[in-house]
C-alpha cells in the first residue's frame, strides 16, 4: 500500500492486495445414519479447497477548504473504488469461471460532506456490484444482484459536549434481490424502506 498526505485533510491511498485462502468451512449434504434412522444432514465441515482473492483499491480523500471562501470552506469529498478478482481452488466451481462468494468484482462509495461551525453533514452513495450466494444452489449458481444505496447524516454541537442529530438510510428506497443462474430468474426479494433517526448525544 502507498498512502501520500498532501495536506492536512486530504490524501490519496492505493494498495495491491493478494490472499491465498488454504481452507474454509462448507456444507456437507447428504445421508446419516442416527440410530438406525436415516436422515439427510446438512452439517459444517473443514472444507478440503481454498479460494485466491487478489485485487486493487484505490481512495482520495479531499478537503476544499483551501479553495472556497467561508462558509463554504467546510466542505469536502471521498471517493474510494475497489476491484477484485477472486477464484475458487475447487476444479469443479472453478470450471464454471465463478467468483469466490461474498466477493463483488467492483465497488465504490462516494461521501460529500461539510464540517464548520460545530455542524456535521455527508451524503454518502455505496454501491458494489453482484456477488455469488451460493455455486451449488439447486437450478444454477445463486447470485444477490448488484446494489447501491444512498445514505445521509447530520449533527450540530449545541454544547461542547451536546449535540442534535438526523441520520436517514437507503434514501432512494432502494430494493435488494437475487437470482439463480439468470437475472429474470428472482428467487430473493427484500426492500427494506428508508429508514429515519431523530435523536440527542452527549459526551462526558
Amino acid at each position: 500500500s502507498l498512502e501520500w498526505y498532501f495536506h492536512e485533510s486530504s490524501s490519496l491511498s492505493g494498495a495491491i492486495f493478494i490472499k491465498d485462502i488454504e481452507s474454509f468451512i462448507t456444507d456437507d449434504k447428504g445421508p446419516q445414519m442416527v440410530e438406525g434412522t436415516e436422515y439427510y444432514v446438512t452439517q459444517p465441515v473443514s472444507g478440503k479447497y481454498g479460494a485466491k482473492v487478489q485485487g486493487v483499491e484505490a481512495a482520495w480523500q479531499q478537503s476544499l477548504d483551501e479553495y472556497l471562501p467561508e462558509p463554504f470552506n467546510g466542505l469536502g469529498f471521498q471517493l474510494n473504488y475497489t476491484y477484485v478478482d477472486s477464484s475458487y481452488d475447487d476444479p469443479e466451481i472453478d470450471a464454471k469461471g465463478l467468483p469466490f462468494k461474498g466477493m463483488s468484482k467492483n465497488s465504490y462509495n462516494a461521501v460529500l460532506y461539510y464540517e464548520q461551525y460545530g455542524l456535521q453533514a455527508r451524503v454518502a452513495y455505496n454501491w458494489r456490484s453482484k456477488f455469488l450466494v451460493d455455486p451449488e444452489a439447486w437450478g444454477g449458481p445463486a447470485w444477490i444482484q448488484d446494489y447501491g444505496q444512498l445514505d445521509a447524516s447530520a449533527s450540530y454541537d449545541i454544547f461542547e459536549n451536546v449535540s442534535i442529530f438526523a441520520e436517514a438510510s437507503n434514501l432512494t428506497n432502494n430494493r435488494y434481490s437475487g437470482y439463480v443462474k439468470y437475472e429474470d430468474q428472482v428467487n430473493y426479494l427484500e426492500r427494506f424502506g428508508t429508514q429515519i433517526a431523530l435523536g440527542i448525544r452527549g459526551s462526558f
